[in-house]
């Protein structure tokens, strides 16, 4: 819902003065075409993303959870389109609601990838237990 608020309030923009296609469709817009397309991108994965939760029984679990991995991609594309295009990017206000997002998520990445995770009750998994995403 907010990705398509986004690019609702990106139509009435005076400064860009936007089409349709511009906000939906990737390499169309002449403002920032890299960073709009990168936004585009990683909006339109983020709602396809979405909606496979909704035909999940269709095309298998496990086939879903594969493909809701993409989910970090696009949350990624999104962070660097805001960061590369936003109108206030480079304001310092901006870069604290940014590093609030971001900072949580790439400590527990790296948590994560350690590989030294522990469940609640401080255990270590067995060697060669897969650890389900």
């Amino acid at each position: 819902a907010a990705v398509v608020l986004h690019a609702l309030v990106l139509l009435g923009d005076g400064f860009m003065h936007p089409s349709p296609a511009d906000v939906t469709v990737p390499f169309v817009s002449s403002f920032e075409r890299g960073w709009t397309s990168m936004g585009i991108i990683a909006g339109w994965l983020l709602v396809l993303l979405g909606l496979s939760y909704y035909v999940r029984g269709r095309i298998g679990v496990s086939r879903w959870r594969t493909l809701h991995r993409f989910t970090a991609l696009a949350w990624l594309l999104g962070v660097v389109h805001a960061i590369g295009e936003g109108t206030d990017a480079g304001q310092p206000w901006f870069y604290v609601p940014v590093a609030l997002a971001v900072v949580p998520v790439a400590v527990l990445l790296v948590v994560r990838l350690s590989g030294e995770s522990q469940d609640p009750h401080g255990r270590t998994p067995a060697a060669g237990a897969m650890v389900k995403a």
